[in-house]
């Protein structure tokens, strides 16, 4: 009795042992399956994160743009100049920002006239923090292809035009923020390419403008009213003189 209750147990466990079991081909679906859904999940993982960190570069852009007005109404509505000249002196925007504490020093434990003056050599060259977009790929190096300086601690650069010295239409342009008569289309800063001036240039056409194309083949820019956009590089030549 008790040989013929164990024998029925052992028979049912088996037989459901066997209906579980998947056989090649379901396998085969099942990994098809799983196949097809990574192709259409991973990239539009891989956007999101483009996306994210677009939105965290646009986050600096404008952290930047709140510096800049401090130094403004300190400064009777002038911005930085993109670089200045005292003698043998020179000064660009981000020492100017820094060594007037309108932004958080980059790097913890220094001065900021040591992180300023140490901008052009390691380890002050590679940017952070604010200086820093999430989308360059090369910490102290440029990625767009420029052979030979460094970053000089920002990934961001602000229009020629906003340099004091006069050449070009560069001179036409540098002037007090309150004076803009278009601020909503005035580019004022964005992300730059060309490592060793600091600024870029739109009124030269691409790629030798100096603005990078991080993200998605184009690039964020600051406006002089404090909005930031995405734009194409080939639909922002031309707009330095408004």
């Amino acid at each position: 009795m008790k040989v013929g209750i164990l024998n029925r147990i052992a028979t049912q466990t088996k037989t459901r042992a066997r209906s579980i079991k998947f056989t090649l081909i379901e396998l085969l679906v099942v990994i098809a399956i799983i196949s097809i859904l990574m192709a259409i999940l991973l990239p539009a993982l891989k956007k999101a994160q483009d996306m994210g960190r677009q939105s965290s570069c646009s986050s600096n852009l404008r952290q930047i743009h709140n510096a800049e007005m401090m130094y403004s109404i300190d400064y009777n509505s002038w911005p930085t100049p993109a670089w200045i000249f005292y003698g043998t002196l020179t000064r660009v925007w981000q020492q100017l920002i820094i060594e007037g504490n309108y932004l958080p020093i980059p790097l913890s434990g220094v001065s900021a006239e040591t992180w300023s003056g140490g901008i052009w050599s390691s380890p002050y060259v590679e940017p952070r923090g604010v200086f820093r977009c999430p989308s360059e790929k090369s910490p102290t190096q440029s990625s767009c292809g420029y052979a030979g300086t460094s970053w000089t601690g920002v990934h961001y650069g602000m229009s020629f035009m906003y340099t004091n010295v006069s050449f070009g239409p560069a001179y036409v342009l540098y002037g007090r923020m309150s004076s803009c008569t278009r601020p909503s289309e005035r580019i004022f800063f964005g992300d730059r390419c060309h490592v060793r001036y600091l600024t870029f240039r739109l009124d030269t056409p691409v790629p030798c403008g100096w603005h990078a194309s991080r993200h998605n083949s184009g690039w964020n820019c600051l406006f002089l009213d404090g909005h930031v956009t995405w734009r194409r590089l080939q639909d922002t030549d031309g707009e330095w003189n408004k």
